[in-house]
């Protein structure tokens, strides 16, 4: 096998190489006819590309593919960042407005059972459905924002990658 890598190696020079399979069964590579079975194997040149063309165009698909993660990474983040700064004030809100409906539960609970109870506990039945209504809007309106901003995210990231694939290819061209 070394010997056939040598030849490889030696790129434009014409080497001969012989293949035998000895009566063990192993396979055997020589330069000369190594048994009366010995085949000439046909020995074929590497590419002609310099190793140093090879390695540049590694460095540079690995650059990219450094950049491409990148985006994905800011993308992740940037979904992170608006995701916080819209539904964690939201968070917030919805846990006052809990605290407010259940403050008026603990009311319609003392609330007297007569004419003046009932007409106490109508009332404070409204204010819990017009909590839980602001409450419904207020998610609801979050949950909007939330969507436009992974969009404006996503648009970065292609954005990005777009701009990362043209300076490769511009690179390799050169």
């Amino acid at each position: 096998m070394g010997v056939v890598a040598l030849a490889l190696a030696a790129g434009g020079a014409q080497a001969q190489v012989y293949k035998c399979v000895r009566a063990n069964g192993a396979t055997e590579y020589a330069q000369t006819p190594c048994g009366e079975n010995a085949r000439e194997v046909e020995v074929r040149s590497p590419p002609t590309t310099s190793a140093e063309d090879g390695s540049s165009r590694n460095r540079q698909a690995i650059a990219q593919s450094t950049a491409l993660s990148s985006a994905g990474i800011a993308e992740r983040n940037c979904v992170q960042r608006a995701e916080a700064d819209i539904l964690g004030p939201s968070n917030r809100r919805a846990a006052a407005y809990q605290q407010q409906i259940n403050a008026l539960n603990a009311q319609l609970a003392r609330a007297d059972n007569d004419l003046a109870g009932a007409t106490s506990q109508s009332g404070i039945r409204s204010q819990i459905a017009g909590i839980q209504q602001a409450m419904a809007t207020d998610r609801s309106s979050a949950n909007a924002q939330v969507v436009v901003a992974r969009q404006e995210c996503a648009t970065a990231r292609r954005t990005r990658e777009d701009e990362i694939r043209r300076q490769t290819e511009s690179a390799a061209s050169l």
